[in-house]
């Protein structure tokens, strides 16, 4: 052999060496940084990039004993090439821990925590790329979300996709830096079969099922919420011949910590035979909170800008309808409440008599907020 071969593979196995342990002081010197070092980050350097793909291959092959993060990227046991390309995707915007995903329920300020049996449930899915680069997601078919209710056992009551067929074809979609993208399907409490659900605790989870990784492990993204399903309100036993009304505070509580939550229930009921017609500008139903000296400190409508037309609602002979609310505590003016004694009403607005005062229907409860 010649000397000029020798010396030329003499330095390639130095220059190897010399990367190795390049290598594994970079690995040896950021090891107390590997339990909070994100999956893929093989130096725990606070990124990953090609640097950490190279590193997993080294691994792989065992010219490296360990590395100093979680590399085993797509979940499967094994540290491999398959993971280093998985790494380069994450390096490139293709995948998704960039991605971020929030369930809402029923995002109006009319409805409590606990939804009413038989209310119809918006649910929507928001889907941020909080990354600095564009993001791709793959979808194997036209589905491209899902939404899944569970009873408190955890089996499962209504699948938004139920009977539904998708198409095969693969889809694309670019995640702009910063884009949100949103999923919204509404629920009418039935399980799959159509029939109706039971009042109680139930587990609504949200998916984009969209994908660029296989297999997957963190890149179908989803959310989500408690909801709890409230039974139908008492009667109210009819004692005139005219609209009745009833308030109740937070299931019939009276007394509250302070900075707690309030639900309201406004509830309205046709004792006469004949149908009853009232006309109002929005909203109907409204809740509102005075202090000791009768001073009001807080509405529900506060704020809202509400179109100056007027509506017709009738009123069934014993029916009954209701209006729901939540109180945080705060004054129209966003400051907390002071403990004390106040007064909670319940309206139903509008009227069309003259004077219109005459018909306006209210119905208070005394409430105490103690420190």
């Amino acid at each position: 052999m010649k000397k000029s071969s020798l010396k030329a593979r003499a330095a390639l196995l130095m220059a190897g060496a010399l990367s190795a342990i390049a290598v594994a002081a970079a690995i040896l010197g950021l090891a107390s940084a590997g339990e909070t070092a994100a999956v893929g980050d093989a130096n725990c350097d606070g990124s990953v990039n090609s640097i950490d793909a190279a590193l997993v291959l080294q691994l792989h092959a065992g010219l490296i004993g360990e590395v100093c993060g979680d590399v085993d990227v797509n979940g499967d046991g094994v540290a491999n090439s398959v993971d280093a390309g998985i790494i380069l995707q994450m390096d490139a915007g293709l995948c998704c821990p960039a991605l971020s995903a929030e369930l809402t329920l029923n995002s109006t300020i009319w409805l409590p925590p606990g939804v009413p049996l038989g209310e119809r449930i918006i649910m929507v899915l928001y889907v941020t790329n909080e990354g600095e680069k564009p993001l791709t997601r793959r979808y194997t078919s036209g589905q491209s979300y899902e939404f899944v209710v569970h009873d408190s056992l955890g089996s499962e009551v209504w699948r938004w996709s139920h009977g539904m067929a998708f198409t095969d074809a693969i889809e694309h979609r670019v995640f702009e830096a910063g884009e949100t993208v949103f999923y919204r399907v509404e629920w009418n409490q039935e399980d799959d079969a159509g029939e109706q659900i039971p009042p109680g605790s139930y587990t609504v989870s949200a998916v984009d099922v969209g994908c660029s990784l296989l297999p997957p492990r963190s890149c179908d993204l989803g959310d989500s919420s408690e909801l709890e399903i409230l039974p139908p309100p008492d009667p109210i036993d009819c004692t005139g011949d005219n609209l009745e009304t009833r308030l109740t505070v937070d299931g019939g509580s009276t007394s509250f910590a302070a900075g707690e939550f309030i639900t309201l229930e406004f509830t309205i009921k046709n004792c006469s035979q004949p149908s009853i017609t009232r006309f109002a500008s929005p909203p109907i139903g409204d809740f509102s909170v005075l202090d000791s000296v009768g001073a009001e400190i807080w509405r529900a409508s506060h704020g809202l800008l509400f179109p100056g037309v007027f509506l017709e609602r009738t009123y069934e002979p014993d029916k009954s309808i209701t209006f729901y609310g939540v109180w945080n505590q705060l004054s129209n003016g966003g400051d907390p409440v002071e403990p004390a004694k106040y007064e909670v009403r319940g309206h139903l607005t509008g009227c069309n008599a003259d004077p219109p005062k005459q018909c306006d229907l209210i119905a208070s409860q005394t409430i105490e907020i103690v420190p």
